[in-house]
């Protein structure tokens, strides 16, 4: 599965962990300060790449049932990206860019 990561076998049990793109869905839904240091930590420590990054935030947008909180998860998105885009991404990353893309990939969806 391309969500889950093999990490170690120990006997018969295999250990995986969540492929950290599909992990940061739940925690743009949930949004708390925790969430937030926990996203930075770890995509500052392994930028994943922003495009495949804003493809997995669209589909889970699209795979969701209708709700508010689709609207929420956007607000949610491109404040991450507005405020701590450059800090993961470096100096040639652009905020507007990004969340014009986000808005692409949801509207082709």
């Amino acid at each position: 599965d391309e969500g889950a990561i093999f990490y170690k076998k120990y006997g018969l049990l295999r250990v995986y962990y969540l492929n950290p793109m599909i992990w940061s869905v739940g925690k743009i839904g949930r949004f708390s300060s925790q969430d937030l240091e926990d996203l930075q930590l770890v995509f500052k420590k392994k930028p994943p790449s922003w495009k495949k990054l804003i493809q997995i935030w669209s589909k889970a947008l699209k795979e969701s049932p209708a709700s508010s909180e689709k609207n929420l998860f956007i607000k949610r998105a491109e404040y991450f990206i507005e405020n701590y885009g450059k800090e993961i991404w470096k100096q040639n990353f652009n905020p507007d860019k990004v969340k014009q893309f986000f808005k692409d990939k949801r509207e082709l969806l």
